[in-house]
């Protein structure tokens, strides 16, 4: 997952990490990472951690769903998403 760290903890799921990476505060959590592009919420829907999404929606990080949100078993991702009442639906991107 290249060189973000708070990318690689979000999508191997440790929330513990992910809390403790958002309260150090120079970590911005809408960087992607440097092999892939996505960032740390894409990876956490991605692989159906919705209790990461949720931590990383709670300070409005992401503006944007991510296209995998509903992918890999995380269907429920897709509601707590939509919960935001700001989310771009009409958002694509593509992951070559």
């Amino acid at each position: 997952m290249g060189g973000a760290p708070l990318s690689w903890v979000a999508g191997d799921g440790d929330g513990g990490l992910v809390n403790m990476l958002l309260e150090h505060g120079d970590i911005d959590p809408d960087t992607p990472d440097n092999q892939y592009g996505r960032t740390p919420l894409s990876w956490a829907a991605g692989n159906g951690y919705k209790g990461i999404a949720k931590m990383l929606l709670e300070p409005n990080i992401a503006a944007h769903p991510p296209p995998l949100a509903t992918g890999n078993g995380g269907e429920g991702l897709a509601d707590v998403l939509l919960e935001r009442g700001n989310i771009d639906t009409c958002t694509n991107t593509s992951y070559n």
